[in-house]
């Protein structure tokens, strides 16, 4: 959605890293695949070693640095669980400057090689949690669905000792850290930014699903539920296992769920990822099997990518952000025509919409999207002027004074998002403090800094036009 939106009708080439790497890929397959039907042909082996020679100059954007072994107890206990209970993985646990546990390559892996294979029985679902003790007996309880099951599972068995997953859950954080637990003081960091009101609904609904479970529940089932494990800072903890952690996975019966998949769970997010499609289950060996989608030398971090997420879901659910490089972080922009039924009807006959959106000006190639200037510039359009549009308003020549009061009018409304964060801050303002007031001003940084970007661009626009 978001890559589509920013590309012009007069731009061509890859996208974004991971729809480069998905390109070669096809590439790769589709050479192999003749290569296998046919004898040996040289310019065939060419065209291979080519397409190796453009993933291997993918491998630039790999900037982490090495990890760390991380061999203690918990991390010692998962893996060999894993193991035991059939996970093959050529990746071990480490840990990285800037990312905390993550997973590394033990050996050279080659495009195509398998990277981790699960076994199902591992894989938690909905499906699996309805045919525990738990989930039949919440059958019972009116208005407990399957979302609301696997959490209420996920807190029970976090505390069993001789549970099947014990060690994969004794290899979890405390706390995972994400914006659903900042403090009072990290909220006023947020003061003025969008991302606050949705922290402040969110985490209101998360109550409110709360206090209709409990007390009831540890009323009816005392021994299921005792309260002491079962309090409300249990209940988020299980909903920020489920949102950093859950996969969407494809079932052999076609069914797509989120599911929690331990040891693959600490593959950290990235940009440049290693891996790229993971979440269809093989109904032959009845495993979830990861390919590499790119070369990846023994001792470095191995990333999957978690979608085209912004900063302030990233903040939300999984308790980081990216910099400045993040192409899917942008600031909606949503106009109210609804006094204007004429001008609605123009903008809906050009299929434009009226929800937009602007990104930083650092990303190449950089211009203020043709859909949301045409939008403004249909806007501020004069009667006469609106009446003569008689097609498509994208192949119109608008008048470069109208265009100018576009920009001018994007100007304000930008100018009015960035007055709203008040004082420009650094990532160094939070250095020293706790870690949601840090990572709350590195965002709120990041959103001022796309803002005075926005705003400079359609500041030169209006003073050249």
């Amino acid at each position: 959605m978001i890559e589509w939106y920013f590309l012009e009708e007069d731009e061509f080439g890859t996208i974004t890293f991971r729809n480069e790497l998905e390109a070669l890929n096809t590439v790769f397959a589709a050479l192999k695949c003749v290569k296998k039907a046919k004898e040996e042909v040289v310019a065939l082996n060419l065209l291979i070693e080519i397409v190796i020679q453009k993933f291997r100059l993918l491998e630039a954007a790999d900037n982490v640095e090495a990890g760390i072994s991380c061999d203690g107890d918990k991390e010692s206990k998962l893996l060999d669980w894993a193991r035991r209970e059939g996970i093959e993985s050529k990746l071990d646990v480490a840990v990285f400057d800037g990312f905390g546990r993550g997973l590394r390559a033990a050996v050279d892996i080659a495009v195509n090689d398998i990277v981790m294979k699960i076994p199902q029985h591992l894989i938690i679902s909905e499906d699996f949690v309805d045919n525990t003790d738990l989930g039949l007996a919440l059958n019972d309880f009116e208005g407990v669905i399957g979302d609301t099951k696997v959490l209420l599972w996920s807190m029970r068995e976090r505390h069993k000792p001789y549970s099947m997953f014990a060690p994969y859950f004794a290899s979890l954080p405390d706390s995972f850290n994400t914006g659903l637990s900042f403090g009072i003081s990290a909220l006023q960091v947020l003061d003025g930014t969008m991302v606050l009101e949705e922290l402040m609904q969110a985490k209101e609904h998360l109550r409110l699903e709360y206090e209709k479970l409990f007390p009831e529940l540890s009323n009816k089932y005392p021994s299921l539920f005792p309260e002491n494990q079962f309090t409300w800072e249990m209940y988020l903890w299980a909903c920020e296992l489920w949102y950093s952690n859950g996969l969407k996975i494809c079932f052999p019966d076609g069914s797509i769920k989120t599911c929690l998949v331990p040891y693959m769970g600490l593959l950290n997010h990235s940009l440049h990822p290693h891996v790229t499609h993971y979440s269809k289950i093989d109904p032959e060996s009845k495993s979830l099997i990861v390919h590499a989608a790119r070369p990846l030398n023994a001792g470095k971090q191995c990333f999957l990518n978690y979608g085209a997420l912004s900063n302030s879901h990233l903040l939300m659910f999984y308790g980081f952000v990216l910099g400045r490089d993040n192409p899917f972080d942008v600031v909606p922009i949503d106009l109210d025509l609804s006094d204007s039924p004429d001008r609605l009807a123009l903008i809906e006959k050009a299929n434009l919409g009226l929800s937009h959106m602007v990104r930083g000006t650092w990303l190449i190639p950089f211009r203020i999207p043709s859909r949301l200037l045409t939008t403004l510039c249909i806007a501020l359009m004069d009667e006469d002027e609106a009446r003569s549009l008689t097609f498509s308003p994208k192949h119109n020549r608008m008048r470069l004074q109208t265009e100018k009061e576009g920009y001018g009018f994007l100007f304000s409304l930008l100018s009015g998002m960035l007055d709203s964060l008040g004082d420009t801050v650094s990532p160094e303002d939070g250095e020293q403090l706790e870690w949601d007031v840090k990572l709350a001003t590195f965002f709120k940084c990041q959103q001022q800094r796309l803002l005075q970007s926005a705003c400079s661009y359609c500041s030169l626009a209006y003073e050249g036009l």
